[in-house]
């Protein structure tokens, strides 16, 4: 039942839930446990009683699971009730920690330990929390999140659709408990559904939730089993299928079936021949990728349906093998091979109609039957793979040069692999050229191969090779780095750049991320995007075509242009021009490798894809210019740029570095510098007589003009058009989208007019002469001659004609119109000197500010602070109030800032401040001074001009508008007012709390105004008051009020006072109370009646209450006013002097006499009277007790007085005195039982209680045994205890299972007069004793119960007694029950107390010594690794010393001999005193546990072992290594290594996947020989392992990788092929502590191992990317 001694956990509890006993496990684990402590307290950290204790169980065997909420984890309990000597009746607890992983130890939940996942599920939080994971079968979720997510999850993306509702229904959470509760057994219910592994394919799973019998929080908290049921449910199947093995997504035989039964088929006596066929679809990985997992399996179930029929006919198989491969046998048929191959391919494209994604068909003839049917399979796979990658042809018939081929294709990828290392492979450059120039625009590389043996390599060689096997991407990683690092030293050498081209293939956008890749390398290199080019073959936009346009779209954000290779060399159509993302279309060479019957279409595509590309704004290159007529038909279809041998052959790189050194041979604008488009005249004269030439001769530049509104845009142009301008296709593009911008300035409106005339005139058009820039700066005059031809949209088309009329215009031109401008500025003031004598320039700008401001003045300052006076015409002189223009310059110290009152001048500097340039204008207001100093408000314009020094000065115009400034100051004024009589009428209105109305003085009191409050708190709208009142206030007032309301305001007719008067009116939810505050007054003549009504029906509702609360009170109620001297008292209630026939007044006559200084004792009412006067001293308030004589009869009172007011000198309390008079005759009473009861117990042993029930108040003598209990005592007195608050104070020293009985007890107080009870009570040291009870209860007259008194015993020394005889006994019992044999021994004599000769030591050697028969088993049957163990265990010593400690149950797991075999056993011993000797005895039990333990090992290796290469599995290696670096020193070092198999991929694919685990297998053995026993191994999954190298350092690990990676070759002689690995370590603790971390570095080094070259290694460091990226032949 145990399964380790140092984990198991063994302790007894009584039924006090105490600790009885415990053993040196248990004490460990919870060092501050002791005897007489509360088990769930100390051990659960629980309040109260578990739920579903072992207390409540009967005596059988109970094993269970709780969870521990203080050592925070799960727990397998095994119990049993049992005797225990001194104690009675106990239970047997032994525990043991449920470790997650460990599978075993939750054997008693489902008697299963073979089970995949282990959740723990609490239904209460909606949580889980993964416990177990068995690695590499279904997907691991998160270790622990939200229940309904995970489920939700799971159902998706893993259940079977078939099973999803079955699912679903058997999770639902809302319902999961009642189920489990109601209708399971054993607190278990079962599902049986198909999960999805981690291939993808399905298994049929079982889960079992079991209900846990105690959860944290007391949750309900269940743990629920995930275990494979494939194989016993696949028998089910194949047995309804006939023994046939059916895959279940496909319906189609499973690899084995398949072959048995292909085989059974060859073996038949007939002349068929057959052939197998391997067929297996491509990239259905990325398939499952971009579709999803759900698509992909319809697809293979797709599939499967076409080929079932296959096996139906009784001729032929059909298999699914696996992923995304199937093998069918049929009879050599060209025809129905045909068929299959064309009815799968159209399965396929109906999936998307993806060339990627086309199946392969590799078939064997199945000539030779001497072969195995997986040897035809190998086969057909090879055939296949010869066709993987050709979209032309899907399928290949099998021969022997195909494996040849095979071999030597892997022969050359471990060249190419080793090439890459070693640094063999590099780059040529051949240069793309402007054709009209001969200069070199960019560059494309091109790799290449320095062979050590072959010498230089052509890419035809090795490129088909490397695409075919997933390759290609290692070799371009490496060229696009080798690119960059070039362009940086070309930088670095100050050539001159220009951009290089680099390829990226189909497999590169399959396997990594290219636009990311490509950007860190620029970044990496301090590169420009711009100078690294992309060329992506056409042919790939086909095949996936979404994708790719969105790396386009990526690569160009980042900054790179991107080609379209290869465009139209068999996929392309010009409509797929219409909608592809890139920069240049360079055409394939094909189109130049004409013959002269093909030369006009070829010219005719050629002219189609460049008219095309132009008009969607793309460059156009050629490749494969290798002639000068070439060169010449490409240029006059206006191809300008071209690649190829005419111009440059592929270069190594010191041979195109010499050309990029000089730079006439570059033209750095590169090839996507825009062009002007070519107008071709035959677009317009479509006439062969007729070339371009000499159309140009004859019409001149021709242009057409897209214009609308001011811009006009140059559409297309004729050759000519360029000689006329001066200009070139290039730069007239860049500029085309603005022509005004070449136009003369002062000419681009009279250009704008020109056209506007052409539209205005369309048959004769418009023309004129204009000026127009050229490109070397000089200026022409150009004649213009234009017609409209359309209007599209907003947009006006124009064609026109030029010419250049420079030399005419040269000699016509007259410049005087600057002077006839300023002849016409001077015209505005010749008379004002101060004015003439400012430049031309400047006259001009202040004449047009003054023509803008006039009336006024003008003034200028120069641009200083103090605004130095630059001038002041006569008008502004004149506004100032000056005589002259001296006399206005003195008067303000010639500064204009004189001119601007102190508080304006920081408007006016904001307004000019930084922007003092010529031209510059603003406006500001501000006050000037007069003369005479009054001040006027002007409206200042102004520009800023360069004076005649040179300097900048402000021109202003300036108007007086103080009559406009002083009439817009009283309009603010009156909104102010009127704003403010607004919100005072609103908050009448609408805000008071009281509603507003006023009505006309009539008999009725018709309304003349009602505020929206008046509305709102009557419910009414105005209409409805007119309609429902007839508009008049008194019919809205209760009849019973009208005459009273009439009253009121007749008493405040002609007076300025208000009256406030409550009666009712009727709102719309009936009568309410309102007080009115009303009063006359008198407006335009008219007599109102003005108030506003207050809402107090709850106010009179309170009042009649408390009314009815004073007249039926039992209490008096008395308002007590005194001011130090004299006493006034006001009776509000008399319920006690009522009671006896005194009314209120006489009652307060009596009082206001000195009622009670005559009716109390004298010395009783000094006291009272003493102790009320301190309490009114302080302001407080005061109760006591009085009594007084009323009449004949004598008064007991309970006086309360409270604090009410203070008031100057007078001070308010009220007083309030209960009649108590009853209750203590009952007191009387009481006191005579005690003395007489005090009496009978002086003659017991206990104590005397008194429990005062009205007040909660027990008194009692406290005992000796109390003591100890934590009970608060509030006060002692003569050997009595008072204790507030009873009974409620004492539960928390009661145990929480006996709280209800005992609160049941104390209730039979109101039911019986005479009771006897017992109570539990804990002392503080946990113990418990008991007390019995006997009580009287004492009632009032209404039988209600006052007192309770009594006495009570201590009985627990005769509790203890009854429960100690039966402890030992049950102990013992259950022992032997789970023993194989047990005996006593008396350690005190050193003797075994024979019982059974046959089940004893003392049947080993015939002796009845304990330690002779001790020593006598451990030397011989004990094994020698437990014989120490066993000795020290078994010492008398430590068992007596053990007793001795209070410790009486200890176990101890061995091996020993038995019946020939090595078997588990484990030794209980159990130790009591022996009653009459008083001896120690132990009884000793030992129990067969082998068959628990071994499979307990067994399980262990297994979870912990990967099978293929006996190393630690994933799960098991990393927690050791986790655990390894936990523990791991200061100043201690290691190292963690990830390995992995270089292009292992390719492996499989040739030699199949058997062949592939050999290889494998054979490198883990390789690799574990080189660690030690101290080193950890574990295989991570497929080709990668995991290794800890312990205490090494940094030197001694560069010595060992290199040996590792030298030595760690696979060589295969018979396939002469060999296998290397890679390797990426990190150090430990210089890489970091956290394995996490650390396992990350490892792998990016690796990545950079592999990046490097293959069968090499790498250390971490900060440098290395930070991404890793898979290839695909990885």
């Amino acid at each position: 039942m145990i399964a380790k001694n140092e984990d198991t956990c063994i302790y007894i509890i009584d039924d006090e839930y105490r600790i009885v006993s415990f053993n040196d496990p248990m004490k460990k684990t919870f060092p501050e446990l002791k005897s007489g402590d509360i088990c769930y307290k100390v051990l659960f950290g629980e309040d109260c009683v578990c739920k579903d204790c072992h207390l409540e169980l009967d005596s059988k065997e109970k094993s269970t699971v709780f969870y521990n909420k203080k050592k925070n984890k799960w727990i397998e309990i095994s119990s049993a009730i049992i005797d225990w000597p001194g104690k009675g009746k106990c239970s047997l607890v032994l525990t043991n920690d449920i470790h997650e992983g460990n599978k075993n130890l939750l054997y008693n939940l489902t008697k299963s330990s073979a089970y995949d996942e282990l959740f723990e599920l609490n239904i209460t939080e909606n949580k889980y929390k993964l416990m177990y994971h068995s690695e590499g079968k279904y997907i691991m979720p998160a270790e622990n999140g939200k229940l309904s997510c995970l489920l939700r999850n799971v159902s998706r993306s893993m259940i079977h659709p078939d099973d999803r509702r079955i699912f679903d229904e058997f999770f639902n959470l809302e319902t999961i408990m009642d189920r489990i509760k109601n209708t399971a057994s054993n607190n278990t219910i079962k599902c049986q559904c198909r999960k999805r592994t981690i291939d993808g394919s399905y298994r049929w799973t079982l889960y079992t939730i079991i209900a846990i019998e105690h959860g944290a929080n007391s949750d309900d908290i269940t743990m629920c089993f995930i275990q494979d049921i494939s194989g016993q449910k696949n028998v089910e199947i194949s047995s309804s299928r006939k023994e046939d093995k059916i895959n279940n997504l496909t319906g189609l035989y499973n690899k084995e079936t398949f072959f048995d039964k292909a085989e059974s088929i060859l073996r038949r006596k007939n002349d068929k021949e057959y052939c197998v066929i391997a067929i297996d679809i491509e990239h259905f990985k990325l398939f499952n990728e971009w579709y999803g997992r759900k698509v992909g399996d319809n697809l293979l179930n797709d599939i499967g349906k076409e080929l079932k029929p296959i096996q139906n006919n009784g001729d032929g198989a059909a298999g699914y093998m696996g992923e995304d491969d199937f093998c069918i046998i049929i009879p050599q048929d060209d025809k129905a091979i045909e068929s299959i191959q064309k009815n799968i391919i159209n399965i396929v494209k109906n999936y998307g109609d993806n060339v990627g994604f086309l199946p392969i068909f590799g078939i064997y003839k199945a000539s030779d039957k001497t072969i195995s049917v997986k040897d035809m399979y190998d086969k057909a796979l090879i055939a296949a793979m010869s066709v993987k990658g050709n979209y032309a042809k899907r399928y290949a018939v099998y021969n022997k040069n195909m494996s040849i081929k095979m071999e030597e294709t892997q022969r050359i990828l471990t060249e190419v692999r080793r090439g890459l290392k070693n640094g063999e492979f590099t780059f040529y450059a051949q240069p793309k050229c402007n054709m009209m120039t001969g200069k070199i625009i960019s560059l494309e590389s091109l790799a290449r191969w320095n062979h050590p043996e072959k010498g230089l390599v052509f890419p035809d060689y090795f490129i088909p090779v490397l695409e075919k096997n997933g390759l290609i991407t290692e070799l371009d990683l490496y060229i696009w780095e080798e690119v960059c690092k070039s362009i940086r030293s070309w930088i670095d050498n100050g050539y001159n750049i220009v951009p290089i081209s680099i390829n990226v293939s189909r497999a590169d956008i399959y396997s990594i991320d290219v636009p990311k890749t490509i950007k860190k390398l620029v970044e990496k290199y301090d590169i420009e995007p711009r100078l690294l080019e992309i060329e992506i073959t056409e042919s790939i936009y086909a095949e996936q075509y979404d994708t790719i346009t969105e790396m386009v779209g990526k690569l160009r954000s980042y900054g790179f242009k991107v080609f379209m290779d290869d465009f139209g060399s068999g996929y392309s159509s010009l409509n797929m021009l219409k909608e592809v993302n890139v920069d240049v279309l360079k055409i394939d060479m094909r189109f130049l490798q004409m013959d002269e019957t093909s030369s006009d279409k070829g010219i005719g595509i050629l002219e189609a894809i460049s008219s095309m590309a132009r008009l969607l704004g793309l460059s156009v290159i050629v490749e494969g210019v290798e002639t000068e007529k070439q060169m010449d038909i490409l240029l006059n279809l206006g191809c300008i740029y071209g690649q190829g041998y005419y111009f440059y052959r592929p270069m190594p790189k010191e041979f195109f570095e010499n050309l990029l050194r000089d730079e006439n041979n570059i033209d750095l604008r590169g090839i996507t510098a825009r062009q002007m488009d070519r107008l071709s005249i035959k677009e317009l004269f479509n006439d062969e007589l007729f070339s371009d030439t000499l159309m140009n001769n004859i019409l001149g530049g021709i242009a057409f003009y897209s214009v609308s509104g001011d811009n006009v845009e140059i559409i297309r142009v004729n050759e000519e058009y360029f000689k006329v301008t001066g200009t070139n296709p290039v730069d007239l593009e860049a500029r085309k989208g603005n022509a005004l911008q070449d136009v003369y300035k002062d000419d681009r409106k009279k250009t704008l007019e020109i056209f506007d005339d052409a539209y205005k005139n369309i048959l004769s058009g418009a023309d004129g002469d204009i000026r127009r820039k050229k490109d070397d700066g000089s200026i022409i005059w150009m004649h213009i001659r234009v017609f409209f031809l359309k209007e599209e949209n907003d947009r006006k088309l124009y064609y026109g004609t030029i010419s250049d009329v420079t030399e005419r215009k040269l000699k016509e031109q007259i410049l005087e119109e600057s002077q006839k401008e300023l002849s016409a500025v001077i015209g505005i003031s010749e008379n004002d000197a101060s004015f003439m004598q400012l430049a031309e320039e400047n006259r001009k700008a202040a004449a047009a500010m003054y023509s803008r401001m006039t009336p006024g003045g003008m003034i200028g300052g120069y641009c200083d602070d103090d605004f130095t006076l630059y001038f002041a015409n006569s008008e502004m002189v004149r506004l100032l109030g000056y005589d002259n223009y001296d006399d206005f310059a003195n008067g303000i110290d010639n500064k204009v800032i004189n001119t601007i009152h102190p508080d304006d001048r920081e408007i006016v500097f904001e307004a000019i401040r930084g922007k003092c340039y010529p031209g510059m204008e603003y406006e500001v207001k501000y006050r000037m001074p007069k003369k005479d100093g009054s001040w006027f408000w002007t409206q200042d314009k102004g520009r800023v001009v360069q004076a005649e020094n040179g300097c900048m000065a402000i021109v202003s115009a300036c108007m007086d508008i103080s009559e406009t400034m002083e009439i817009q100051k009283q309009i603010t004024e009156k909104n102010h007012i009127l704003m403010k009589q607004n919100k005072e009428l609103n908050f009448l209105h609408n805000e008071t709390t009281g509603g507003y109305h006023h009505c006309l003085d009539t008999d009725e009191w018709d309304f003349e105004y009602i505020s929206n409050r008046f509305l709102e708190i009557f419910g009414y709208t105005r209409e409805e008051i007119r309609q429902k009142f007839d508009n008049k206030y008194l019919n809205m007032v209760h009849p019973n009020d009208r005459n009273k309301v009439r009253r009121s305001v007749e008493a405040v007719r002609g007076k300025k006072n208000e009256i406030n008067t409550e009666y009712r009116m009727l709102s719309k939810k009936g009568y309410i109370w309102v007080i009115d505050q009303s009063r006359f007054i008198e407006i335009d003549g008219k007599r109102l009646i003005q108030g506003v009504v207050l809402d107090i029906t709850s106010t009179v509702k309170l009042r009649d209450r408390m009314k009815m609360f004073l007249n039926y009170t039992k209490d008096d109620i008395i308002l007590l006013k005194f001011d130090g001297a004299t006493c006034e008292y006001n009776v509000i209630a008399n319920g006690i002097c009522g009671k006896y026939g005194y009314s209120c007044e006489k009652y307060e006559s009596m009082l206001n006499n000195g009622f009670f200084g005559k009716a109390m004792e004298r010395e009783s009412y000094v006291k009272i009277i003493k102790e009320f006067a301190e309490a009114v001293e302080n302001r407080a308030d005061f109760i006591g007790e009085i009594e007084f004589r009323l009449g004949e009869k004598n008064i007991n009172a309970n006086l309360k007085a409270r604090y009410m007011e203070e008031n100057g000198e007078n001070v308010a309390y009220m007083l309030v005195l209960s009649d108590i008079t009853s209750e203590k005759e009952k007191e009387n009473e009481l006191v005579i039982a005690e003395r007489m009861l005090e009496s009978a117990l002086s003659h017991i042993d206990g104590g005397f209680l008194e429990w005062d029930v009205q007040n909660n108040r027990l008194l009692m003598s406290m005992e000796d045994g109390l003591k100890g209990v934590g009970i608060s005592v509030d006060k002692e007195n003569e050997n009595m205890s008072i204790i507030e608050n009873f009974p409620d104070c004492i539960f928390d020293v009661v145990p929480e299972g006996c709280r209800e009985k005992i609160k049941r007890n104390l209730m039979d107080i109101y039911t019986y007069n005479d009771n006897i009870f017992e109570i539990p009570l804990m002392k503080k040291n946990g113990s418990i004793i008991w007390i019995r009870s006997i009580c009287k209860t004492a009632e009032e007259i209404n039988g209600a119960p006052t007192k309770v008194v009594g006495c009570y015993m201590d009985i627990t020394d005769k509790k203890k007694e009854e429960k100690d005889v039966l402890e030992a006994k049950r102990a013992i019992d259950f022992l032997e029950l789970e023993s194989i044999y047990s005996f006593k021994a008396d350690l005190t004599n050193d003797k075994i107390k024979i019982e059974n000769e046959d089940y004893s030591w003392f049947a080993q050697n015939g002796e009845n010594s304990y330690s002779s028969n001790r020593s006598y088993f451990a030397e011989n049957i004990v094994m020698p690794e437990y014989k120490e163990l066993f000795l020290h265990f078994t010492d008398i010593n430590r068992l007596m010393n053990m007793y001795a400690s209070g410790i009486k149950l200890d176990s101890t797991d061995y091996q020993c001999h038995k019946d020939g075999e090595i078997k588990w056993f484990k030794l209980l011993i159990q130790l009591e005193k022996d009653g009459e000797s008083g001896n120690i005895i132990a009884n000793v039990f030992i129990m067969d546990i082998d068959k628990q333990k071994n499979k307990e090992l067994e399980l262990t290796v297994m979870a912990h072992t990967d099978f293929l290469t006996g190393l630690s599995n994933r799960m098991f290696g990393v927690q050791k290594v986790k655990e390894y670096i936990k523990n791991m020193k200061d100043g201690e070092s290691a190292a963690i290594i990830m390995y992995d198999m270089d292009n292992f991929k390719s492996v499989n694919n040739v030699f199949g996947h058997a062949y592939g685990d050999k290889i494998i297998s054979m490198t883990a053995k390789k690799l574990k020989s080189f660690y030690g026993e101290n080193d950890i191994a574990c295989r991570i999954g497929g080709d990668e392992f995991l290794i800890l190298c312990a205490d090494i350092n940094e030197e001694e690990m560069q010595k060992k990788m290199a040996s590792v990676i030298k030595d760690t070759v696979i060589c295969d002689e018979e396939k002469n092929m060999s296998y290397t690995i890679s390797a990426g370590y990190a150090m430990i603790p210089d890489d970091g502590k956290d394995f996490e971390e650390l396992y990350m570095k490892a792998d990016i080094a690796l990545f950079e191992a592999k990046m490097d070259g293959k069968s090499s290694f790498k250390r971490y460091n900060s440098s290395m990317k930070a991404e890793r990226y898979e290839l695909i032949n990885n």
